[in-house]
């Protein structure tokens, strides 16, 4: 047991040895060539898959900060291009956030991505077992630490999205798009007014948030997620050593999770005519 804990500590300092490893950078791309190699030496056929990405979601989250800003700003003088751009800006907030699909954030430029997946089809097998980690790290910008409130978790629970740390700038949309929406067929009072005030000024604040999320340094993610793949590579190594007979067990350690889940999607998209949705699990 000391031996195994040794050698996962040894895989996260050898992960961690290659920097913050952001989306689409240097570090991350060696990350993912470190793993494919760590696979090799056990015997295993390793891909490492490119992709395109847009992981800068802090500078989008920052213009759809701004364009709620603007929309509220101008359904006081005309309430229904008010709505308009509060309607726009909440469905791309929506769509990006939940990974639905994306709007503003086609406007970022794209990197470059790896998803590592080794995979494994033994004949006479019924099921396969994919064990999953993220290679790359985050920014430790404020959001995130703001992100733990119970208002938050609330979001998180509800929707099982990324919506968690952006609750409060979402809900301010929601809300200043509702009351310009009143607007439009002649509601008007000082009431309304404060409180639309009051969450386009929510919205303003959360700019300089999403730029230090932008411009913040990567973290050593020793924790999210060196030691999910130290713990993929331990299991998959004593898996093997149990020599299952009805399991194929297959690793997936894929890139760009820190930019919302990108790689993961990737990969699906790419490969999901190639699972079997009944046979298959994460």
């Amino acid at each position: 047991m000391a031996d195994n804990k040794s050698q996962m500590m040894e895989t996260v300092r050898g992960i961690c040895r290659f920097g913050g490893r952001w989306p689409g950078t240097n570090s991350e791309r060696e990350t993912a060539n470190y793993l494919a190699e760590r696979l090799r030496v056990m015997g295993r056929d390793v891909d490492v898959e490119p992709i395109r990405i847009r992981p800068d979601f802090g500078i989008v989250h920052a213009i759809h900060a701004a364009l709620a800003i603007i929309g509220s700003v101008v359904s006081v003088y005309s309430a229904p291009i008010g709505v308009v751009i509060l309607l726009f800006t909440l469905i791309s907030t929506f769509g990006d956030l939940t990974t639905r699909f994306y709007l503003v954030r086609r406007l970022m430029p794209t990197r470059a991505s790896q998803n590592v997946f080794s995979g494994q089809k033994k004949p006479g097998t019924s099921a396969t077992l994919v064990l999953c980690a993220h290679h790359d790290s985050g920014r430790a910008g404020m959001v995130f630490r703001m992100g733990s409130g119970r208002i938050a978790k609330f979001f998180a629970r509800r929707f099982n999205t990324s919506l968690a740390p952006f609750a409060p700038i979402f809900g301010s949309m929601v809300v200043v798009l509702a009351l310009a929406a009143l607007r439009t067929v002649g509601v008007e009072s000082t009431l309304l007014t404060a409180v639309q005030f009051a969450f386009t000024m929510v919205l303003l604040i959360s700019i300089p948030l999403q730029i230090d999320t932008a411009l913040a340094d990567p973290a050593p993610g020793a924790n999210d997620n060196a030691s999910g793949v130290a713990v993929g590579l331990e299991l998959l190594k004593r898996f093997e050593e149990s020599e299952l007979k009805n399991l194929n067990v297959s690793v997936l350690f894929p890139g760009a999770e820190e930019g919302m889940m990108l790689g993961i999607r990737e990969w699906i998209r790419t490969h999901d005519s190639e699972l079997d949705t009944d046979s298959t699990y994460f």
